[in-house]
């Protein structure tokens, strides 16, 4: 659980530590960002191909716009 909440705050960090409190947002901006926090934690992105880090992808909540596929091994 610790290496899941560092993981967490350092994402969040990255992706939002440039924002001001300040900065008017929209639900579609706040939408994308959160997406984006979801996909550098559930996934690692090379050469264009996705695979699951660390296991971290079984405390996320699924994502509605993906559809569901088995995972063998869990």
């Amino acid at each position: 659980m610790v290496k899941l909440i560092e993981t967490v705050e350092a994402v969040v960090r990255d992706v939002l530590g440039g924002m001001s409190l300040k900065d008017s947002m929209t639900s579609a901006d706040i939408h994308d960002l959160v997406r984006e926090v979801r996909r550098r934690i559930e996934a690692r992105y090379d050469n264009g191909s996705t695979t699951p880090t660390n296991g971290l992808y079984r405390f996320m909540l699924p994502d509605p716009d993906i559809s569901q596929v088995a995972v063998v091994g869990v």
